[in-house]
């Protein structure tokens, strides 16, 4: 959700705003992972499923990638591109969200092996 807000207040060069996009996914999604591992090891319990997180930023990739080629696509042909892209990867994220969520997520054999 936050790479389509973002998208949608972009200014400068499209290579620019993939770049610093690209940077936040990067840095943000490693440090919630460095926090939850924290409180992991100081035995704080967490409830539910453990994200993967090379599949989280793998798929946050995927969308950033899907809105750079879109907005690449679409900026010749159409005014306000950057609310196209915007809205679209909402649609991805609404429709493909439910159906990819379990496999973001660690299994009981995963998780032992990564502790």
């Amino acid at each position: 959700m936050t790479i389509g807000a973002l998208w949608l207040v972009q200014s400068g060069p499209l290579w620019q705003h993939a770049l610093r996009l690209s940077l936040i996914v990067l840095v943000v999604a490693p440090l919630a992972h460095l926090v939850q591992s924290r409180r992991r090891s100081r035995g704080e319990q967490s409830h539910g499923p453990r994200p993967s997180l090379p599949r989280l930023v793998a798929a946050k990739i995927a969308l950033l990638v899907i809105a750079v080629i879109g907005t690449w696509l679409l900026t010749p042909v159409l005014p306000h591109t950057e609310i196209v892209v915007t809205l679209a990867v909402a649609v991805i994220i609404a429709v493909l969200g439910p159906v990819l969520h379990p496999y973001m997520l660690l299994d009981q054999d995963e998780r032992r092996r990564t502790g």
